[in-house]
């Protein structure tokens, strides 16, 4: 939904994922409603994580237009060093964080994104390979969750099974599918007391 923002690096929910590089997901219908109406004075004493870097004129322009937001960070780590070169975002209704920010949808996410990092011109890709490092070894691919003693469950053997074959490195595939982020930590979700 175009919302006639400027978004930028730290500037509500997809500006927070592609600044600090991580899954943001967070359900704004909530966090607006826990908020209530706030004038201009009052919207510049709440915290800078409460604004998250939107003015009061853009925060009451934005207010009521969403409701969960996830967004998925797009690295480009064709080089040496790894950067955040935006971000896919999905929004959905009210009350679907759980089910958005899990890991079925945040794989679906992180494969989309390699899918559209694969649309970039050739040309780009070529000179990115040329001054690329020799890739490393390949890793062996994670076991399926049958394999270690577990039964898939909720088709995440099968989201897995997929990840790979696009070329999601082994440890990410399975932290995604785990719901964890390749860091370790588990997929950021704003409790539902914050705003966008």
């Amino acid at each position: 939904m175009a919302s006639g923002t400027a978004w930028a690096p730290g500037k509500g929910v997809i500006g927070r994922c592609v600044a600090e590089g991580r899954v943001v997901a967070e359900d704004l219908a909530a966090a607006d409603a826990a908020l209530g109406d706030v004038d201009a004075a009052g919207w510049q004493r709440l915290p800078a994580d409460v604004r998250q870097g939107l003015t009061h004129e853009e925060h009451r322009r934005l207010r009521g237009r969403y409701g969960v937001v996830v967004a998925v960070p797009l690295v480009d780590d064709s080089g040496p060093v790894s950067a955040v070169t935006g971000c896919l975002a999905l929004d959905g209704p009210a009350g679907a964080l759980a089910q958005l920010g899990g890991p079925a949808v945040l794989g679906v996410l992180e494969a989309t994104g390699r899918a559209v990092a694969r649309l970039e011109a050739p040309a780009t890709a070529a000179a990115r390979a040329a001054a690329a490092p020799p890739p490393a070894p390949p890793e062996p691919p994670a076991p399926p969750a049958s394999a270690r003693g577990a039964a898939p469950r909720d088709g995440r053997a099968v989201l897995h099974a997929q990840l790979l074959r696009l070329g999601v490195a082994p440890a990410r595939a399975a932290a995604l599918v785990d719901g964890r982020t390749p860091g370790g930590g588990r997929c950021a979700q704003a409790s539902e007391a914050s705003t966008s």
